[in-house]
């Protein structure tokens, strides 16, 4: 007998994977302790909120700060600078050299109390006036409780786990972690670690860590012993479920090292791609053992590894190409983490295949499973009477099923077609979400902190802007107020003053609780100051210019520009006022209230221009705005003595009335600073006191028409305004371009999370797109006939079209873990298609018509298929125990939409092949061998084929003890 291929090499195979085994699982281990998840990565480094954050790190620290208090920690609570002097101690006392330095700076609510009341200081406060202006920031809302707010050296930043790490028990005995250093800092501080609180975006990022290896921990354990009940419920053997299990372990260490030798690295989302990986590795190896089981009954022990591979290796490397191109698809998401998870997948899944393919049948043939005589069952009698009638009562309410749905496909075709049309209307209604905090389980340590952190001292989530001016824009005192180029020059008063009206517009907002800002620890006169008052608190201000440059809220760029930064904090969590934030709302909103106010700084430069083109001065000269919807009281232009109306009461306006309102209002500040009168016509003022201005409107030295009103013809207006500036057309909340930049620049993680928010539904409909279009690739070349092909898709599609349409429907919002599984699950769908299809196209190359082939189907495959459902589901179900949110609603989607893809390919797919559809899967199938059973049953011609495929090799998983799909002769039972 000629020696096989198995019986060679199987020694040698084995070597190899043992040899393997130590560098496979150095870089699984190496991939899990080196986790990183930092949000701003979340995005591609080419789009622009990512250069935005980039450049803002660049300039300012503070986005990476870390805030802390504790239970207790009040203004006078000497812990306070025992653990800031710890974080961060004084020159001269620091520790030594070679120790890590994780923290750049720190600030204390007592320490910036103590400057802002210092009456020798620059500001020389009260002490009420100076908690109000910390109040939501440093201090809390009571007046006492305050915290510690520390930023991190670029070492902390890239050792997050280091500085801030919490360990859990297991941790510490797999990879012997210690707490992070700002946790043994506070112990030395008699601070107790059940009482610190801490938040801040790199404590967003460590708990993400700890939540994703938790997930990992959770999982393997709950993965490993669904592998071993399944493989034990499938071979009721000891030694065959070791070789599964293990071939499982191995596919997943082999994912995770992919990761770390190829340079990348593995988030919280990635850390359920190894029980993925393992789940599908099971699978195929359980596919595979059921080869190897036909293969001894039909060549022995000796050759049956080979005969396994030869009569699997299609059908497996079709499972896990389709899988993988599921899988591969999540690709073209710009959220890297899902991106990462799809790409690393997927090469998972194709390592697995050549695992399954080389070492399972190498051990299968090194130690094969001992066999003994199962006594002979009353359907082995059957089958040897020449009945093999299945006696099974599972096996027969299944084609008592099919059968029905044979004979009814109209209904059945209708129905589900209804079904998916009317769910499908329900992905126009689908939205995204991408929360930090709702990353997070309900009790994880994370989100009670925060809950007690934002109750006791404020809003956490930072949102950044920053006021950019221009060189050409800035001027000392003495100089000119026009540029050469008739752009108006700021005092530094001045550029304080433009960041205060943006920061009190800011802390306007319901979302925000504080903003902080260099006017925060500035003094500034009040409205009614002289020009000589401003001058003097003009020249205070810039004696203490290198105090706010050395803070954290002013930077002067190499050109002279000169940076701005506002620093506000929105809510986490839910709040009862404004409930939970919606980040892109809250980027627009912010847009709104601030572009305004930059808008009206550029118009003052076009009226002051205007207004000095005849070579006059300004001041003194008359301006008149028209057109100012009915925000306030109006003034009536030709008397301004009249006295307003006090009776008023301001209506809400749409945004763009109100934004243009705003805009109108700073540029009336702005002129009045400048000694220009400036008089209102109100679309409120009568009619005829409208017409009276249009009269002397050529007696005004500039108009400026900001709104049509509704008294005047704009027309008319034109004709008798010799001077007139149109800005009707303007929008207030569109940046304005300009030479001399003076600009508002958004940045944070708000608008981070936002833009991952708005791809990830892009993402969704290309990962779908794709997944289809590549799976529909690979049906129409196994279909051989691009109709067919197309068909095949609709049981492929039909899951995620009912599950994520019913989303739609119900307003449940698509998150990181849900986006995932759509391609996923089409992947894996496909598989049961092509099983199913595989027996029908050979019943009909049998001679059976459609019927008849589709009963065949249904017979061989229905209770395998569930049983792969069963295998998938159990597998895939266990992410629901995960503390992890996208984790754990990964889990539940899939198990749903697995349900739902069974659904599809035992109930839609045969009503389809059974209907006028069917035909194309028939096509030219009967062509070359006319059938011969046009005069028997439907039953009578299903057993007749059943008789010619007596023991073909089965194409799926083991059945389950006591559910026979296939009537062979008495089977043995594996031992040890």
């Amino acid at each position: 007998m000629k020696t096989t291929y198995y019986a060679r090499f199987a020694f040698v195979i084995l070597l190899v994977a043992v040899f393997v085994l130590p560098i496979v699982a150095r870089g699984a281990r190496q991939a899990v302790e080196n986790t990183t998840n930092d949000v701003k990565k979340w995005l591609p480094e080419g789009f622009e909120e990512t250069r935005v954050l980039d450049w803002f790190r660049e300039h300012f620290l503070g986005e990476q700060f870390v805030l802390v208090s504790w239970k207790g920690c009040t203004l006078d609570d000497p812990r306070l600078e025992t653990l800031a002097k710890k974080l961060v101690p004084a020159e001269g006392s620091r520790r030594r050299e070679d120790e890590p330095q994780y923290f750049k700076s720190v600030i204390t609510g007592r320490r910036v109390l103590d400057e802002m009341t210092d009456p020798d200081g620059s500001l020389g406060l009260s002490r009420k006036e100076a908690i109000r202006r910390l109040s939501g920031s440093l201090i809390g809302p009571d007046g006492e409780t305050t915290c510690l707010v520390a930023t991190l050296t670029q070492e902390g930043q890239d050792n997050l786990r280091l500085a801030l790490g919490n360990t859990w028990p297991l941790t510490r005995i797999l990879f012997g972690r210690t707490d992070g250093v700002i946790f043994q800092l506070a112990e030395q501080s008699a601070i107790d670690k059940e009482d610190l609180m801490m938040g801040g975006p790199p404590v967003d990022n460590v708990a993400i860590d700890d939540e994703g290896e938790i997930t990992l921990m959770r999982l393997a354990g709950l993965s490993g012993l669904v592998g071993l009940i399944t493989s034990w419920f499938c071979f009721r053997s000891r030694r065959v479920t070791a070789f599964v299990f293990c071939s499982g372990i191995y596919s997943a260490m082999i994912s995770m090292a992919i990761v770390w030798y190829s340079g990348g690295a593995v988030d919280a989302v990635m850390m359920s791609m190894p029980s993925v990986v393992y789940v599908l590795g099971l699978s195929g190896a359980i596919h595979l053992v059921n080869y190897y089981k036909d293969a001894v009954r039909e060549s022995g022990l000796a050759t049956a590894p080979g005969t396994a591979v030869r009569h699997g290796w299609v059908p497996c490397t079709l499972a896990a190409v389709t899988t993988a191109l599921g899988l591969g698809s999540l690709v073209m998401s710009e959220i890297m983490p899902i991106r990462n998870f799809g790409g690393y997948s997927a090469a998972g899944v194709l390592a697995t295949l050549l695992l399954l393919l080389a070492l399972l049948p190498a051990l299968l043939q090194i130690w094969p499973p001992r066999q003994q005589k199962e006594p002979e069952k009353v359907d082995d009698r059957l089958y040897r009477t020449g009945n093999p009638q299945p006696t099974s009562v599972w096996h027969q309410r299944m084609m008592a099923v099919g059968n029905w749905i044979i004979h009814h496909h109209g209904r059945v075709s209708v129905a589900c077609t209804v079904l998916m049309v009317t769910l499908a209307i329900g992905l126009y209604k689908v939205q995204t979400s991408v929360q930090l905090l709702k990353l997070f389980d309900s009790g994880a340590d994370i989100i009670q902190d925060y809950t007690w952190l934002e109750h006791n001292i404020g809003n956490l989530v930072p949102m950044e802007v920053v006021v950019r001016v221009d060189p050409r824009r800035q001027r000392e005192l003495s100089d000119p107020e026009l540029f050469q180029d008739g752009f108006y020059r700021l005092t530094f008063l001045e550029r304080l003053e433009l960041v205060e009206r943006v920061q009190k517009r800011i802390e306007a907002m319901p979302e925000v609780g504080r903003a902080l800002a260099a006017t925060t620890f500035a003094k500034l006169p009040g409205t009614g100051a002289t020009l000589g008052m401003r001058s003097a608190y003009n020249s205070a201000l810039e004696q203490h210019v290198d105090e706010y440059l050395d803070g954290d809220y002013m930077r002067k760029t190499d050109e002279g520009e000169e940076l701005y930064r506002i620093s506000a904090r929105v809510a986490a969590l839910p709040d009862e006022s404004v409930g939970d934030v919606d980040y892109g709302e809250f980027v627009h909103d912010i847009r709104a209230a601030i572009e305004p106010i930059v808008n009206a700084y550029h118009q003052r430069d076009r009226i002051l221009a205007a207004l000095t083109a005849d070579g006059r001065p300004h001041p003194g000269r008359r301006v008149v705005l028209v057109g100012l919807p009915r925000g306030q009281p109006p003034a009536v232009v030709d008397d301004p003595e009249t006295e307003v109306d006090e009776t008023f009461v301001p209506r809400p306006l749409p945004q763009d009335v109100q934004a243009k309102l705003d805009m109108g209002e700073t540029l009336v500040e702005l002129l009045e600073s400048n000694n220009v009168k400036v008089n209102w016509l109100h679309d409120a003022v009568p009619a005829e006191k409208a017409a009276r201005f249009v009269r002397v409107a050529d007696k005004v030295d500039l108009v400026v028409n900001l709104a049509d009103h509704p008294a005047i013809d704009p027309a008319a207006l034109t004709a008798a305004a010799p001077n007139l500036l149109d800005l009707r057309d303007l929008d207030p909340v569109t940046p304005v371009e300009s030479e001399a930049k003076l600009a508002a620049v958004y940045t944070g993680v708000v608008p981070l999370v936002y833009k991952a928010q708005r791809t990830l539904l892009t993402g969704l409909i290309n990962s779908i797109g794709l997944a289809f279009v590549l799976i529909c690739v690979v049906m129409i070349a196994i279909l051989r006939s691009p109709t067919a092909g197309l068909l095949s898709m609709i049981p492929n599609v039909f899951p995620v079209v009912v599950i994520f349409g019913a989303m739609g429907w119900l307003g449940v919002l698509i998150d990181i873990g849900t986006m995932m599984t759509a391609s996923v699950a089409m992947g894996v769908a496909v598989d049961d298609t092509l099983h199913f299809l595989t027996w029908f196209r050979r019943g009909m190359l049998s001679g059976l018509d459609r019927r008849a082939a589709i009963s065949l189907a249904y017979e061989r495959c229905a209770s395998a298929m569930l049983q792969t459902t069963i295998i998938g589901g159990l597998g895939l179900g266990v992410f629901v125990f995960s503390t992890f949110t996208p984790t754990q609603r990964f889990g539940y989607l899939m198990t749903t939409l697995l349900a739902a893809a069974i659904l599809g390919d035992l109930v839609f797919l045969p009503a389809l092949l059974s209907g006028p559809l069917g035909k194309f899967f028939a096509r030219g199938l009967q062509a070359s061998k006319p059938s011969r059973n046009h005069d028997l049953t439907l039953d009578e011609q299903v057993e007749q084929v059943r008789k010619h495929h007596a023991s073909p090799p089965a194409p799926h998983f083991g059945q389950a003890p006591g559910v026979s799909t296939r009537h062979d002769p008495p089977q043995e039972t594996w031992q040890r």
